[in-house]
């Protein structure tokens, strides 16, 4: 109940959105009280506490995390450029997911996640390796990170066109579908996103030394490579 209470404060601030969007007109007295588990008897009701509430909540979670690893990466790197999609990690874990989807659809949610997240990290690690460590802050990673998202892309859709039947659900959420139909997977996403909260107290002090650049840190005591490899394993 505070998980909902605490996510959805923002939607109920952002009643306009909701009306303009999917046309419901609630009172924020009767939103208020279907969130204190008022049972819904309209099907205004139940599309606004087991649909639009879970989907808007969902893309602020989503896109907080997103805002905030990405701010990280390019503080990491010194790097403005940088992002979770172009250092390949969002064309990694789609591959993967594709993937499990054709040979191992009957794997559960969370050894699909470990799967997800294997790819990100496979997709990363070639980025930096064709990168190298000390052109972070360059060109160079943004141009790795491009062709590795064209090289995971094009084989992901390989995979697609040959094997339509099992894989032709996932184009709508390739495309960043948020759409929920209760609150099952918000219960089962934000316990994950706690990693957050570790960023945010561990990160600041690191995050200044490597202001000075690697060389700087490096001198000052900082062990460079381990905190940078935390610090991306971290992130994805």
């Amino acid at each position: 109940m505070i998980l909902r209470y605490s996510l959805t404060l923002i939607a109920l601030i952002s009643g306009s959105f909701l009306y303009l969007q999917y046309h419901v007109a609630l009172p924020l007295q009767l939103q208020w009280q279907l969130l204190n588990n008022q049972p819904p008897e309209l099907f205004e009701e139940f599309i606004y506490l087991f649909s639009t509430l879970p989907r808007l909540a969902m893309a602020l979670m989503v896109g907080t995390v997103l805002g905030l690893v990405g701010s990280l990466l390019q503080q990491i790197t010194r790097n403005p450029l940088l992002s979770p999609l172009t250092l390949g990690t969002s064309a990694g874990a789609w591959l993967a997911l594709i993937i499990v989807s054709i040979f191992m659809p009957g794997l559960s949610p969370d050894l699909t996640a470990v799967v997800v997240m294997f790819g990100s990290v496979l997709a990363m690690s070639l980025v930096l390796l064709i990168a190298g460590f000390r052109e972070l802050a360059g060109l160079r990673v943004i141009l790795a990170g491009m062709a590795v998202n064209i090289l995971l892309g094009a084989i992901t859709s390989a995979l697609i066109l040959l094997r339509d039947q099992y894989a032709k659900n996932l184009f709508i959420w390739g495309a960043g579908d948020l759409a929920q139909n209760d609150w099952q997977w918000m219960y089962w996403l934000a316990p994950k996103l706690i990693v957050g909260l570790l960023i945010l107290l561990l990160a600041p002090r690191v995050l200044q030394l490597l202001r000075l650049g690697q060389s700087g840190a490096q001198s000052l005591g900082l062990a460079v490579v381990p905190i940078l490899v935390t610090l991306f394993a971290v992130a994805i």
